[in-house]
């Protein structure tokens, strides 16, 4: 039996991923940064800051710190202004009877605290026992630091856990961890998810397995 499931946010746990890549591609071109959306969905899991410098190189600009600060300031306006109502997924119940089960859950994301605490603690109450976000840690996803900073606080071991992803580089940073990783392809296709022990078409599919499988 596993004891504890680490998820990651945005892809997994919300519907958001259109969101934030309709709010990239906005703040990131008004200062004359190129984006194809498609490049948007693969980086997934990198800090705000990994993304603009992303883009940056691959449009040969330099950007400084405050320039980077001022894009991000801009990707949270429009993103709060187009997603007035997060939307989840339907897993509130499938997360409790983990829960009640014996396993220990914990969410593990690219996002500031400031923006992921207050979603998960409106959305998913009482569920979690810790949140671990990218202001936690030196380097983020697809460093290791995030999956063994969540290690760390939960008092596992890693073959007692699995990572629930849903971003190539998600799936990098807990296989660099060490990590067995279960994908979703609610954010990319399967092709992209080649890393994952085992990739889910839908969480329903995830959920009956680990509840077959693995409790």
């Amino acid at each position: 039996m596993i004891k504890s499931i680490f998820f990651d946010m945005d892809g997994v746990l919300i519907d958001s991923m259109s969101g934030h890549v309709h709010s990239w591609k906005k703040a990131l071109e008004e200062v004359g940064l190129r984006v194809n959306e498609s490049d948007l969905y693969k980086l997934g899991g990198f800090s705000f800051k990994e993304t603009i410098l992303w883009f940056a190189k691959k449009n040969k600009k330099q950007v400084s710190e405050e320039e980077i600060q001022n894009i991000y300031l801009k990707k949270r306006k429009y993103f709060s202004e187009s997603n007035s109502s997060i939307k989840t997924y339907k897993i509130n119940s499938k997360l409790k009877n983990l829960k009640k089960s014996g396993v220990t859950l914990y969410v593990v994301t690219s996002s500031p605290s400031d923006f992921s605490v207050p979603i998960i603690e409106k959305f998913f109450p009482n569920i979690f026992a810790s949140i671990i976000s990218i202001d936690d840690v030196v380097n983020g996803k697809p460093k290791p630091d995030p999956y063994l900073k969540a290690l760390e606080i939960s008092g596992f071991k890693k073959e007692e856990c699995i990572v629930v992803e849903d971003a190539p580089l998600g799936v990098e940073s807990a296989k660099n961890a060490g990590m067995k990783v279960f994908a979703l392809t609610t954010s990319v296709s399967k092709e992209y998810l080649f890393n994952a022990d085992k990739v889910f078409g839908s969480h329903e599919n995830l959920f009956n397995y680990i509840k077959s499988n693995l409790l």
